[in-house]
Protein backbone atom coordinates (compact mmCIF):
# COMPACT_ATOMS: atom_id res chain seq x y z
CA UNK A 1 0.00 0.00 0.00
CA UNK A 2 1.28 3.42 -0.91
CA UNK A 3 1.42 6.07 1.81
CA UNK A 4 -1.00 8.37 -0.06
CA UNK A 5 -3.65 5.67 -0.42
CA UNK A 6 -6.40 5.13 2.15
CA UNK A 7 -4.89 3.72 5.33
CA UNK A 8 -6.33 0.62 7.01
CA UNK A 9 -7.61 2.50 10.05
CA UNK A 10 -8.77 5.55 8.06
CA UNK A 11 -12.50 5.97 7.43
CA UNK A 12 -13.89 7.01 4.05
CA UNK A 13 -14.66 10.49 5.43
CA UNK A 14 -11.14 10.86 6.82
CA UNK A 15 -9.65 9.78 3.51
CA UNK A 16 -11.85 12.27 1.63
CA UNK A 17 -10.52 14.93 3.98
CA UNK A 18 -6.96 13.85 3.16
CA UNK A 19 -7.73 14.03 -0.57
CA UNK A 20 -8.95 17.59 -0.07
CA UNK A 21 -5.65 18.32 1.71
CA UNK A 22 -3.71 16.81 -1.21
CA UNK A 23 -5.41 19.24 -3.59
CA UNK A 24 -5.32 22.31 -1.34
CA UNK A 25 -2.13 21.81 0.76
CA UNK A 26 -3.47 23.77 3.67
CA UNK A 27 -5.61 22.54 6.56
CA UNK A 28 -7.96 25.53 6.39
CA UNK A 29 -8.47 25.33 2.62
CA UNK A 30 -8.90 21.57 2.78
CA UNK A 31 -11.50 21.98 5.54
CA UNK A 32 -13.45 24.50 3.44
CA UNK A 33 -13.43 22.15 0.44
CA UNK A 34 -14.29 19.13 2.57
CA UNK A 35 -17.11 20.99 4.35
CA UNK A 36 -18.62 22.10 1.03
CA UNK A 37 -18.81 18.52 -0.18
CA UNK A 38 -19.62 16.74 3.08
CA UNK A 39 -23.17 15.63 3.83
CA UNK A 40 -24.51 17.61 6.78
CA UNK A 41 -25.21 15.62 9.93
CA UNK A 42 -28.12 16.41 12.21
CA UNK A 43 -25.82 17.88 14.83
CA UNK A 44 -24.28 20.20 12.22
CA UNK A 45 -27.62 21.81 11.46
CA UNK A 46 -27.35 23.99 14.55
CA UNK A 47 -26.65 27.67 13.86
CA UNK A 48 -23.38 27.48 15.81
CA UNK A 49 -22.09 24.60 13.67
CA UNK A 50 -23.11 26.32 10.45
CA UNK A 51 -21.40 29.54 11.57
CA UNK A 52 -18.19 27.65 12.39
CA UNK A 53 -18.22 25.90 8.99
CA UNK A 54 -18.89 29.18 7.21
CA UNK A 55 -15.86 30.75 8.92
CA UNK A 56 -13.63 28.28 7.09
CA UNK A 57 -11.58 27.53 10.19
CA UNK A 58 -10.78 23.86 10.53
CA UNK A 59 -12.48 22.00 13.32
CA UNK A 60 -10.50 20.34 16.08
CA UNK A 61 -11.43 16.92 14.69
CA UNK A 62 -10.20 17.90 11.23
CA UNK A 63 -6.88 19.08 12.63
CA UNK A 64 -6.62 15.90 14.69
CA UNK A 65 -7.17 13.80 11.54
CA UNK A 66 -4.36 15.67 9.78
CA UNK A 67 -1.93 14.78 12.56
CA UNK A 68 -3.18 11.26 13.24
CA UNK A 69 -3.05 10.29 9.57
CA UNK A 70 0.19 12.20 8.83
CA UNK A 71 -1.22 14.24 5.96
CA UNK A 72 1.90 16.31 5.42
CA UNK A 73 4.16 13.25 5.27
CA UNK A 74 1.72 11.44 2.97
CA UNK A 75 1.45 14.47 0.69
CA UNK A 76 5.25 14.59 0.41
CA UNK A 77 5.24 10.88 -0.46
CA UNK A 78 2.63 11.53 -3.13
CA UNK A 79 4.67 14.44 -4.51
CA UNK A 80 7.79 12.27 -4.69
CA UNK A 81 5.81 9.59 -6.51
CA UNK A 82 4.47 12.09 -9.06
CA UNK A 83 7.96 13.55 -9.56
CA UNK A 84 9.44 10.09 -10.14
CA UNK A 85 6.68 9.19 -12.59
CA UNK A 86 7.22 12.45 -14.46
CA UNK A 87 10.97 11.83 -14.69
CA UNK A 88 10.43 8.23 -15.79
CA UNK A 89 8.00 9.35 -18.50
CA UNK A 90 10.34 12.14 -19.63
CA UNK A 91 13.26 9.71 -19.86
CA UNK A 92 11.15 7.22 -21.84
CA UNK A 93 10.01 9.95 -24.23
CA UNK A 94 13.59 11.20 -24.62
CA UNK A 95 14.86 7.67 -25.31
CA UNK A 96 12.22 7.16 -27.99
CA UNK A 97 12.93 10.56 -29.56
CA UNK A 98 16.66 9.79 -29.53
CA UNK A 99 16.05 6.46 -31.29
CA UNK A 100 13.93 8.19 -33.93
CA UNK A 101 16.56 10.88 -34.49
CA UNK A 102 19.33 8.31 -34.77
CA UNK A 103 17.27 6.38 -37.32
CA UNK A 104 16.81 9.59 -39.30
CA UNK A 105 20.52 10.46 -39.05
CA UNK A 106 21.46 6.97 -40.16
CA UNK A 107 19.19 7.33 -43.17
CA UNK A 108 20.66 10.72 -44.06
CA UNK A 109 24.18 9.41 -43.52
CA UNK A 110 23.50 6.46 -45.83
CA UNK A 111 22.26 8.80 -48.54
CA UNK A 112 25.29 11.05 -48.03
CA UNK A 113 27.69 8.12 -48.26
CA UNK A 114 25.93 6.97 -51.45
CA UNK A 115 26.33 10.44 -52.98
CA UNK A 116 30.01 10.53 -52.00
CA UNK A 117 30.48 7.08 -53.48
CA UNK A 118 28.80 8.21 -56.71
CA UNK A 119 31.06 11.29 -56.77
CA UNK A 120 34.14 9.13 -56.29
CA UNK A 121 33.08 6.95 -59.20
CA UNK A 122 32.52 9.94 -61.51
CA UNK A 123 35.20 12.35 -60.26
CA UNK A 124 38.53 12.53 -61.93
CA UNK A 125 40.20 14.37 -59.04
CA UNK A 126 40.03 13.89 -55.30
CA UNK A 127 39.86 17.69 -54.93
CA UNK A 128 36.37 17.57 -56.51
CA UNK A 129 35.11 15.19 -53.81
CA UNK A 130 36.80 16.55 -50.68
CA UNK A 131 34.57 19.63 -50.21
CA UNK A 132 31.49 17.37 -50.18
CA UNK A 133 33.10 14.93 -47.75
CA UNK A 134 34.18 17.77 -45.43
CA UNK A 135 30.71 19.33 -45.54
CA UNK A 136 29.11 15.97 -44.75
CA UNK A 137 31.55 15.46 -41.84
CA UNK A 138 30.74 18.91 -40.41
CA UNK A 139 26.98 18.34 -40.63
CA UNK A 140 27.23 14.89 -39.02
CA UNK A 141 29.50 16.19 -36.26
CA UNK A 142 27.19 19.15 -35.58
CA UNK A 143 24.19 16.83 -35.30
CA UNK A 144 26.06 14.53 -32.92
CA UNK A 145 27.15 17.49 -30.78
CA UNK A 146 23.54 18.73 -30.57
CA UNK A 147 22.44 15.26 -29.44
CA UNK A 148 25.14 15.10 -26.78
CA UNK A 149 24.22 18.56 -25.52
CA UNK A 150 20.53 17.58 -25.32
CA UNK A 151 21.44 14.42 -23.40
CA UNK A 152 23.57 16.40 -20.94
CA UNK A 153 20.76 18.90 -20.42
CA UNK A 154 18.28 16.06 -19.79
CA UNK A 155 20.63 14.44 -17.28
CA UNK A 156 21.15 17.78 -15.52
CA UNK A 157 17.36 18.27 -15.33
CA UNK A 158 16.93 14.79 -13.83
CA UNK A 159 19.60 15.39 -11.19
CA UNK A 160 18.16 18.76 -10.16
CA UNK A 161 14.59 17.44 -9.91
Amino acid sequence: MNIWEQQQDESAAQYKAFQAYLRERSIEAAYREYSKNAKPKKAEKSPAKRKKQASGKASGSFKMWSKAFRWEERAKGYDAHITNETIRTTVDVNKEAYKQRMTAYTSVASKGIKKISDLLDSATKLSEVMPVVEYFDRMTLAAMEREQLAELQAMTFQKSA
